[in-house]
């Protein structure tokens, strides 16, 4: 499968994936009174990853069909794709408030904070020929991390409000069997 075939499927992926999490977020806030910051964030979050990531895949195919070079288009797309990324974190770091969250939930936090920076510089230095050739590798694995935060926080989202009902029947001893 050559990149824009693939860049073509992960842009369909990332609008399904929007589109999902918005159906699904429609249903949980009318069950809810109340969403936690880190929630909202989280949200935001899978549609603003899905959304850029849907755009970050078909802009090099849009750069191809209006022939650019070959040799530009590695260059363009990973300082575009650096830049929303750097858009997300900096949106992330300025709304989230770590010390709602338990440990282990920090520890990840932080992990994926340092991975997603690591994949800026690593866009950036491809972008300009730095370790890397100006290639398609580095451009798709930061799409590919960043489908693998979509899918994480996405299954969060589906899951939370069964773990929240477990809880709470532990909690009042009714323990279905």
């Amino acid at each position: 499968m050559n990149p824009a075939d693939q860049l073509l499927t992960l842009a369909d992926v990332s609008v399904a994936l929007a589109g999902f999490v918005g159906i699904i977020l429609t249903f949980q806030i009318r069950q809810q009174k109340y969403i936690s910051r880190g929630r909202a964030v989280s949200l935001t979050l899978i549609v603003f990853v899905s959304l850029a990531a849907a755009f970050c895949t078909v802009l090099p195919v849009a750069l191809m069909n209006f022939g650019v070079e070959d040799k530009n288009i590695w260059p363009i797309s990973c300082i575009v794709g650096a830049a929303f990324w750097l858009t997300g974190l900096i949106f992330t770091m300025r709304n989230m408030k770590l010390e709602e969250d338990g440990p282990t939930s920090r520890i990840i936090f932080r992990a994926l904070l340092f991975i997603v920076a690591a994949f800026i510089v690593v866009l950036l230095m491809n972008a300009v020929g730095i370790v890397f050739k100006q290639e398609y590798g580095p451009y798709f694995a930061a799409f590919i991390f960043g489908f693998g935060l979509v899918l994480y926080d996405f299954s969060r989202l589906l899951l939370h409000p069964i773990w929240k009902i477990i809880r709470k029947r532990e909690e009042t001893g009714n323990v279905a069997a």
